[in-house]
């Protein structure tokens, strides 16, 4: 439990017969899921009627990328690499805790590498200029939890 990571806060109150859904900001590698609420009020209790968590087993240390061939991501850029292989850079993009997805360019020689944050927009626009778009792939069928009041 010594790594530990904030996957989703949400800042409001759900009201009763309401829900809501909150997805990670990059992609998490772990076993336990921690619900906590901070209020200074000892009298204000978190109550929760229903909570489901929706993920995928880990498979080594593997994750899968969407491909958009001819696009580019367009939230902003943590850090650009030189590297030879689209394979390189979406290890770095693994390997980086807040990268959202990456574009990659090939090129003779070196390649270019720009891992992405995750904005909550994550716009991906076809820009026919050579960069091919890949983003972690966290999709699923999510069917909407009912807390019944």
């Amino acid at each position: 439990m010594a790594n530990k990571k904030l996957c989703a806060h949400y800042p409001g109150t759900v009201g009763a017969a309401q829900w809501a859904e909150l997805s990670c900001e990059s992609h998490v590698t772990g076993r336990y899921v921690r619900v906590s609420k901070f209020n200074p009020i000892r009298q204000a209790l978190l109550q929760i009627c229903e909570l489901e968590v929706y993920g995928e087993r880990a498979r080594g240390s593997a994750v899968q990328f969407r491909r958009s061939p001819n696009s580019r991501i367009s939230n902003p850029v943590l850090s650009e690499h030189s590297v030879a292989t689209s394979m390189r850079c979406l290890r770095l993009c693994y390997a980086e805790s807040l990268c959202y997805g990456a574009n990659f360019k090939q090129s003779t020689g070196s390649s270019n590498c720009q891992l992405v944050s995750n904005d909550l927009t994550n716009p991906i626009e076809e820009d026919g200029t050579g960069w091919d778009a890949y983003v972690v792939d966290s999709a699923g069928s999510r069917n909407g939890p009912k807390c019944l009041g």
